[in-house]
């Protein structure tokens, strides 16, 4: 997708915020284990568990709850998709 243009739909819109997760994502993962030294890190989702639910607690403030659950809804409807259509591939193809 051309990161130039601005979306022109829907679709093309939670694509570009994928995207933008994808790599802030792998950026905190790096940093994660880059920085972790000789002290044991606890699982990748947790430790993203912790550091993103303590960040974006906030948005309960900002948006309604049935917003925040249409998100979730849409966000797992996409994770599953990804993973049904992209990650789960036969790597003999």
């Amino acid at each position: 997708m051309d990161n130039s243009t601005a979306p022109t739909s829907s679709i093309e819109a939670l694509t570009d915020a994928l995207v933008r997760w994808a790599g802030m994502g792998e950026q905190m993962i790096g940093h994660m284990r880059r920085f972790a030294g000789d002290d044991p890190i606890p699982p990748i989702e947790v430790a993203l568990g912790e550091v993103i639910g303590g960040t974006i607690g906030p948005l309960a403030d900002r948006h309604a709850a049935a917003d925040l659950d249409t998100a979730v809804t849409v966000l797992n409807a996409v994770i599953d998709t990804i993973a049904a259509e992209i990650l789960l591939v036969n790597p003999d193809r």
